[in-house]
This record gives C-alpha cells, structure tokens and sequence, in this order.
C-alpha cells in the first residue's frame, strides 16, 4: 500500500490504523511505511523521467506555454520545500514526484527532499493515530 500510494492516491492510514489495532509494534510499522513510501517516491520519479516527453506533450496541451512556464519558475524556485510537502498534498503531491522526474529534477536532491518529507508523514500518522486509538 505505502509503495503504490505515492502513484496512485491510496490512503496509508487505513492500512495503518488496522495494523495499530491489531497490536502490531509501531517501530515497525513506522519502518515498513516509511521505507514503501520512500520508494513509491522513488518509483514516481522514474516514471516521470521514462514519459518525460507524453508528460510534457500533455501540459503543453492543456497549459497556455506562459502558464506554464511561470509554474515551471515556481516549482523550480521552491523545489525543495514543495517536494518536502508533497506527501501532504493529496492527488498534487503524487503528481509533484512524477513531475519532478519529467523535469529531470537533480536525483540527489530529489531524494533527500522526499525522504524527509515522507519519513515526517509516517512519524506523524503513526504516532497521531496511535494516541488517538486507545480512546476509540
């Protein structure tokens, strides 16, 4: 689930919230979210990269050339904060990582950014949803 859902918007939490009632060890399940969520980032950013041109094809079509690239300055100008985020973001996000790739983003940053930005998520639902359980 936490690999496909950085694809496709699949909520993690309800996979999550069934392990944590089922007692299953939070570090664990904090180690298997994370590290799925952090290749299905990963996995977006190839995907990205291998339909580079059909991505850019569409936007170019959809997207007056102008708007485009005002976004472009935007996206370029706060990469970092925004790929940091982008877990947060649902259907945006999961689009943010596949453009990043089409952008040919620098892979370095990319995966520094989107690891920090994914292993805040899954601390936070992990431990938010974990002292929210014993109350239901």
């Amino acid at each position: 689930n936490s690999v496909f859902s950085s694809i496709i918007p699949i909520p993690t939490e309800l996979i999550t919230s069934i392990l944590l009632l089922s007692k299953v060890n939070k570090i664990l399940i904090f180690i298997i979210l994370d590290a799925g969520s952090i290749v299905g980032g990963y996995l977006a950013y190839f995907i990205g990269m291998r339909y580079h041109s059909f991505i850019q094809s569409r936007l170019n079509e959809l997207l007056k050339v102008t708007f485009l690239s005002k976004l472009l300055n935007i996206v370029n100008g706060n990469a970092g904060l925004l790929l940091i985020l982008s877990p947060w973001l649902p259907f945006i996000g999961d689009s943010l990582c596949i453009l990043a790739g089409s952008a040919r983003y620098e892979l370095r940053k990319y995966l520094i950014y989107i690891s920090v930005g994914k292993t805040i998520k899954a601390f936070a639902i992990i431990f938010s949803l974990a002292s929210i359980i014993p109350y239901l």
